[in-house]
Protein backbone atom coordinates (compact mmCIF):
# COMPACT_ATOMS: atom_id res chain seq x y z
CA UNK A 1 0.00 0.00 0.00
CA UNK A 2 2.84 2.38 0.83
CA UNK A 3 4.46 1.85 -2.56
CA UNK A 4 1.06 2.39 -4.16
CA UNK A 5 0.45 5.84 -2.66
CA UNK A 6 3.99 7.28 -2.24
CA UNK A 7 6.95 7.98 -4.50
CA UNK A 8 9.90 5.57 -4.07
CA UNK A 9 12.01 7.93 -1.93
CA UNK A 10 9.16 8.65 0.49
CA UNK A 11 8.15 5.01 0.56
CA UNK A 12 11.70 3.97 1.48
CA UNK A 13 11.82 6.55 4.29
CA UNK A 14 8.49 5.36 5.68
CA UNK A 15 9.46 1.68 5.54
CA UNK A 16 12.70 2.42 7.41
CA UNK A 17 10.74 3.51 10.50
CA UNK A 18 10.87 0.91 13.26
CA UNK A 19 7.46 -0.54 14.03
CA UNK A 20 5.97 -1.66 17.30
CA UNK A 21 6.10 -5.34 18.20
CA UNK A 22 2.29 -5.24 18.17
CA UNK A 23 1.55 -3.17 15.05
CA UNK A 24 -2.07 -2.31 14.22
CA UNK A 25 -3.49 -3.02 10.80
CA UNK A 26 -2.90 -0.39 8.13
CA UNK A 27 -5.89 1.76 7.27
CA UNK A 28 -6.74 4.88 5.31
CA UNK A 29 -7.27 8.02 7.40
CA UNK A 30 -9.31 11.11 6.44
CA UNK A 31 -7.46 13.99 8.10
CA UNK A 32 -10.30 16.54 7.92
CA UNK A 33 -12.62 14.98 10.51
CA UNK A 34 -12.16 14.09 14.18
CA UNK A 35 -13.10 10.45 13.55
CA UNK A 36 -10.56 10.24 10.70
CA UNK A 37 -13.21 8.64 8.50
CA UNK A 38 -14.15 9.85 5.04
CA UNK A 39 -17.75 10.96 4.55
CA UNK A 40 -19.46 12.81 1.74
CA UNK A 41 -20.58 15.46 4.23
CA UNK A 42 -17.01 15.99 5.42
CA UNK A 43 -15.72 16.23 1.85
CA UNK A 44 -18.45 18.78 1.06
CA UNK A 45 -17.38 20.97 4.00
CA UNK A 46 -13.75 20.85 2.87
CA UNK A 47 -14.72 21.78 -0.70
CA UNK A 48 -16.90 24.70 0.47
CA UNK A 49 -14.15 26.00 2.77
CA UNK A 50 -11.68 25.90 -0.11
CA UNK A 51 -14.13 27.72 -2.40
CA UNK A 52 -14.75 30.43 0.21
CA UNK A 53 -11.01 30.92 0.65
CA UNK A 54 -10.53 31.34 -3.10
CA UNK A 55 -13.45 33.76 -3.28
CA UNK A 56 -12.07 35.76 -0.37
CA UNK A 57 -8.71 36.00 -2.12
CA UNK A 58 -10.37 37.16 -5.33
CA UNK A 59 -12.38 39.80 -3.45
CA UNK A 60 -9.24 41.04 -1.71
CA UNK A 61 -7.40 41.24 -5.03
CA UNK A 62 -10.36 43.07 -6.56
CA UNK A 63 -10.33 45.60 -3.73
CA UNK A 64 -6.60 46.14 -4.25
CA UNK A 65 -7.15 46.75 -7.96
CA UNK A 66 -9.87 49.30 -7.20
CA UNK A 67 -7.62 51.03 -4.69
CA UNK A 68 -4.73 51.00 -7.15
CA UNK A 69 -6.64 52.61 -10.01
CA UNK A 70 -8.33 55.05 -7.66
CA UNK A 71 -4.88 56.24 -6.61
CA UNK A 72 -3.76 56.43 -10.26
CA UNK A 73 -6.74 58.62 -11.23
CA UNK A 74 -5.94 60.94 -8.32
CA UNK A 75 -2.36 61.57 -9.49
CA UNK A 76 -1.59 65.16 -10.43
CA UNK A 77 -0.75 64.39 -14.08
CA UNK A 78 -2.57 65.18 -17.36
CA UNK A 79 -5.62 63.02 -18.07
CA UNK A 80 -4.07 61.77 -21.32
CA UNK A 81 -1.28 60.17 -19.26
CA UNK A 82 -3.78 58.48 -16.94
CA UNK A 83 -5.65 57.20 -20.00
CA UNK A 84 -2.36 55.90 -21.40
CA UNK A 85 -1.79 53.86 -18.23
CA UNK A 86 -5.30 52.41 -18.45
CA UNK A 87 -4.87 51.41 -22.10
CA UNK A 88 -1.48 49.89 -21.35
CA UNK A 89 -3.05 47.77 -18.61
CA UNK A 90 -5.80 46.58 -20.95
CA UNK A 91 -3.24 45.85 -23.69
CA UNK A 92 -5.03 48.05 -26.24
CA UNK A 93 -2.17 50.37 -27.13
CA UNK A 94 -1.33 50.23 -30.86
CA UNK A 95 1.98 48.48 -30.28
CA UNK A 96 3.57 46.46 -33.05
CA UNK A 97 2.55 43.23 -31.32
CA UNK A 98 -1.10 44.31 -31.34
CA UNK A 99 -0.88 45.62 -34.90
CA UNK A 100 0.48 42.26 -36.07
CA UNK A 101 -2.37 40.53 -34.25
CA UNK A 102 -4.83 42.76 -36.15
CA UNK A 103 -3.05 42.04 -39.48
CA UNK A 104 -2.11 45.70 -39.89
CA UNK A 105 1.64 45.03 -40.13
CA UNK A 106 3.72 41.87 -40.35
CA UNK A 107 6.79 42.65 -38.23
CA UNK A 108 6.44 43.09 -34.47
CA UNK A 109 10.13 43.70 -33.71
CA UNK A 110 10.93 46.85 -31.75
CA UNK A 111 12.58 49.38 -34.04
CA UNK A 112 14.72 50.80 -31.24
CA UNK A 113 16.56 47.62 -30.22
CA UNK A 114 15.84 45.44 -33.25
CA UNK A 115 15.58 42.33 -31.06
CA UNK A 116 12.55 42.25 -28.75
CA UNK A 117 8.85 42.33 -29.63
CA UNK A 118 7.25 45.74 -29.15
CA UNK A 119 4.50 44.73 -26.73
CA UNK A 120 2.13 46.54 -24.41
CA UNK A 121 3.05 48.02 -21.07
CA UNK A 122 2.03 45.25 -18.67
CA UNK A 123 5.50 45.44 -17.14
CA UNK A 124 5.00 49.18 -16.72
CA UNK A 125 1.70 48.71 -14.85
CA UNK A 126 3.31 45.99 -12.71
CA UNK A 127 6.04 48.49 -11.86
CA UNK A 128 3.45 51.04 -10.72
CA UNK A 129 1.75 48.35 -8.61
CA UNK A 130 5.07 47.40 -7.03
CA UNK A 131 5.93 51.03 -6.27
CA UNK A 132 2.48 51.66 -4.77
CA UNK A 133 1.86 48.57 -2.64
CA UNK A 134 5.25 46.90 -2.11
CA UNK A 135 7.67 49.81 -1.78
CA UNK A 136 4.84 52.16 -0.72
CA UNK A 137 6.29 55.09 -2.62
CA UNK A 138 4.58 58.46 -2.58
CA UNK A 139 2.56 59.97 -5.40
CA UNK A 140 5.55 62.05 -6.55
CA UNK A 141 7.43 58.93 -7.69
CA UNK A 142 4.34 57.45 -9.35
CA UNK A 143 3.66 60.72 -11.17
CA UNK A 144 7.20 60.86 -12.53
CA UNK A 145 7.27 57.19 -13.58
CA UNK A 146 3.93 57.35 -15.37
CA UNK A 147 4.92 60.59 -17.15
CA UNK A 148 8.26 59.13 -18.29
CA UNK A 149 6.43 56.07 -19.66
CA UNK A 150 4.04 58.30 -21.61
CA UNK A 151 6.96 60.31 -23.03
CA UNK A 152 8.63 57.06 -24.12
CA UNK A 153 5.43 55.99 -25.88
CA UNK A 154 5.09 59.43 -27.49
CA UNK A 155 8.67 59.19 -28.78
CA UNK A 156 7.98 55.74 -30.25
CA UNK A 157 5.05 57.13 -32.22
CA UNK A 158 7.15 60.10 -33.38
CA UNK A 159 9.80 57.69 -34.68
CA UNK A 160 7.12 55.76 -36.58
CA UNK A 161 6.28 58.97 -38.42
CA UNK A 162 9.89 59.34 -39.55
CA UNK A 163 11.13 61.73 -36.88
CA UNK A 164 14.43 61.22 -35.10
CA UNK A 165 14.35 59.11 -31.96
CA UNK A 166 15.19 61.15 -28.86
CA UNK A 167 17.94 60.26 -26.42
CA UNK A 168 16.99 58.84 -23.03
CA UNK A 169 18.22 61.97 -21.24
CA UNK A 170 16.08 64.16 -23.50
CA UNK A 171 13.00 62.02 -22.80
CA UNK A 172 13.60 62.24 -19.05
CA UNK A 173 14.09 66.02 -19.27
CA UNK A 174 10.87 66.36 -21.26
CA UNK A 175 8.95 64.26 -18.73
CA UNK A 176 10.20 66.35 -15.81
CA UNK A 177 9.38 69.60 -17.64
CA UNK A 178 5.92 68.39 -18.68
CA UNK A 179 5.08 67.24 -15.16
CA UNK A 180 6.33 70.44 -13.51
CA UNK A 181 4.55 72.67 -16.03
CA UNK A 182 1.24 70.83 -15.56
CA UNK A 183 1.40 70.80 -11.78
CA UNK A 184 2.27 74.50 -11.58
CA UNK A 185 -0.59 75.38 -13.93
CA UNK A 186 -3.04 73.21 -11.97
CA UNK A 187 -1.98 74.26 -8.49
CA UNK A 188 -4.97 75.26 -6.39
CA UNK A 189 -4.50 77.11 -3.15
CA UNK A 190 -7.13 75.87 -0.73
CA UNK A 191 -8.08 78.03 2.20
CA UNK A 192 -8.12 76.32 5.59
CA UNK A 193 -11.55 75.83 7.11
CA UNK A 194 -12.82 77.09 10.46
CA UNK A 195 -10.94 80.36 10.42
CA UNK A 196 -11.61 84.01 9.81
CA UNK A 197 -9.83 87.29 9.40
CA UNK A 198 -10.22 90.71 11.01
CA UNK A 199 -9.05 93.80 9.12
CA UNK A 200 -8.84 97.35 10.52
CA UNK A 201 -8.15 100.60 8.67
CA UNK A 202 -7.58 103.87 10.53
CA UNK A 203 -8.15 107.00 8.43
CA UNK A 204 -7.34 110.58 9.26
CA UNK A 205 -9.86 111.73 6.68
CA UNK A 206 -11.46 110.39 3.52
CA UNK A 207 -8.15 110.40 1.64
CA UNK A 208 -5.48 109.79 4.25
CA UNK A 209 -4.84 106.37 5.83
CA UNK A 210 -3.00 106.47 9.14
CA UNK A 211 -2.68 102.73 9.80
CA UNK A 212 -3.95 99.33 8.69
CA UNK A 213 -4.00 95.94 10.38
CA UNK A 214 -5.04 92.44 9.32
CA UNK A 215 -5.05 89.41 11.62
CA UNK A 216 -6.09 85.82 10.93
CA UNK A 217 -8.12 84.13 13.65
CA UNK A 218 -8.47 80.34 13.88
CA UNK A 219 -12.17 80.64 14.72
CA UNK A 220 -15.27 79.64 12.72
CA UNK A 221 -16.36 83.23 12.08
CA UNK A 222 -18.99 84.02 9.49
CA UNK A 223 -19.16 87.22 7.46
CA UNK A 224 -19.59 90.21 9.78
CA UNK A 225 -20.39 93.76 8.67
CA UNK A 226 -19.55 96.72 10.89
CA UNK A 227 -20.23 100.40 10.41
CA UNK A 228 -17.26 102.74 10.28
CA UNK A 229 -16.45 104.06 13.73
CA UNK A 230 -15.39 107.64 13.98
CA UNK A 231 -13.57 109.20 16.87
CA UNK A 232 -15.15 112.51 17.78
Amino acid sequence: MIHQFFVPTDAAAILSILLSSRPPDDRLVWAFTSKEEFTVKGAYKVAMASANTDQSGEESNSQNRKLFWKSIWKLNVPNKIKSFARRANKNILPTKANLVRQNVIKNSTCKACGEEVESSGHEFVDLLWHLKFVEQQGDEILELVITVAWCLWFNINEARLGNARAQASAILHKACYLLEEFQVANFRLSSPVNNGEVSVIIRYDARRVEAALSKRLMLPLGPVKQRPWKKG
